[in-house]
């Protein structure tokens, strides 16, 4: 079972964003053949994608697309 425990989901969901954003242009300014960190980081967030074009792909059109962003990252990260 999930806890809020006061978290704000807009926040977190703003928040969430803003790291996407940053990792893809961190991604573009680090060419991946030069260096592994990158390159792997590259891979990490080529699997990212092809799990949100999945349940984009087959989601309901009234979901909105950054729930299922935020449900992606959730199902990959939390142990």
């Amino acid at each position: 079972m999930i806890h809020n425990d006061g978290v704000d989901p807009d926040k977190s969901a703003a928040w969430l964003a803003e790291q996407n954003e940053w990792m893809r242009s961190m991604l573009e300014t680090h060419p991946s053949e030069e260096d592994a960190f990158w390159r792997h980081l590259a891979y990490i967030m080529a699997q990212f994608d092809g799990l949100y074009d999945g349940y984009v792909s087959s989601a309901r059109p009234d979901w909105v697309k950054l729930m299922i962003m935020i449900a992606v990252i959730a199902a990959t990260t939390i142990q």
